[in-house]
């Protein structure tokens, strides 16, 4: 196991005094009211995460109608790290597969998972990560979910950009999905494109569609540009063991054939109290 290239960051870091001349007592004064944010936002970090084999699903990934929906049957599946071109830092992951031809309209999904372990206690989720398309000619969408299963609980934040059309937020309850006002472009080919993704749930909550628990949708940013959702749909009950972590997946159209798509700085970041979309880095590059 590589533990070297992702980093498990938990609580507010060094504490730095101001100086030595404080006495005792406001010394411990200081101590606790740089403490006191950290029980309040207990923060992990894994970053990287496209740099190791490490915990993803790809051998094979989930794929299918059962599994990632759509019709057609993949084959063929691409899972390589440490690709120098194209990379921002040296180290890409590269992932796709083939598919066949279908009836206009239908579509072949491949999902990648990456587990990141149990983590009931965390509340709020961002994920980062940049992207490289070499062809968009058969991708349809371009899915991006965080998860976590939790006592019997499934809050799948699922988003769906529909290149050329809107992005879509995941209804677990109904297992649909619903559209929003965010446009997705036909994104640009052999350039780098960036995403954050922030969302978060209420401990307690039992306010949506049949006495589940809220998925709070928050932000989700698309190079650069920060599109405030502030959107909730149901969570539901599911037999899952209890986990956590971050997913891409490609839908390719009905004209089948070979996709790619390049993933690089894949942070993910968990944490309790409030969302943070500092909990992980911001990444500057794109359009």
């Amino acid at each position: 196991m590589q533990l070297d290239r992702e980093q498990h960051n938990t609580g507010c870091g060094r504490i730095k005094f101001p100086g030595c001349a404080l006495v005792t007592r406001r010394l411990l004064l200081l101590v606790v009211l740089l403490i006191a944010p950290c029980a309040i936002r207990a923060q992990s970090t894994f970053n990287n995460l496209d740099d190791s084999y490490t915990s993803w699903q790809y051998s094979p990934p989930c794929y299918g109608t059962a599994c990632a929906g759509g019709t057609g049957t993949a084959s063929s599946f691409v899972f390589v790290i440490d690709n120098s071109v194209p990379s921002l830092d040296g180290q890409s992951l590269k992932i796709g597969f083939t598919g066949p031809t279908l009836t206009d309209g239908e579509t072949t999904n491949v999902l990648w998972p990456r587990k990141v372990g149990a983590n009931n206690s965390a509340t709020w989720f961002v994920g980062t990560w940049a992207f490289y398309l070499p062809s968009t000619s058969n991708i349809t969408a371009l899915e991006v979910d965080q998860f976590q299963f939790n006592s019997g609980q499934r809050f799948m934040f699922g988003t769906e950009c529909d290149l050329g059309a809107f992005l879509r937020i995941w209804n677990q309850l109904t297992t649909s999905w619903v559209a929003t006002t965010v446009a997705c472009p036909v994104f640009t080919t052999n350039t780098w494109h960036t995403g954050q993704f922030v969302t978060h749930r209420v401990p307690g909550d039992t306010s949506c569609a049949s006495g589940n628990p809220c998925m709070h949708f928050d932000t989700f940013t698309m190079d650069g540009v920060v599109h405030n959702l502030n959107l909730t749909e149901p969570s539901a009950p599911s037999s899952d063991p209890d986990n956590t972590g971050f997913q891409f997946q490609i839908d390719m159209n009905a004209s089948g054939g070979n996709v790619l798509e390049y993933l690089d700085l894949v942070d993910f970041s968990e944490g309790t109290g409030a969302p943070a979309t500092g909990g992980v880095s911001a990444i500057t590059v794109g359009p």
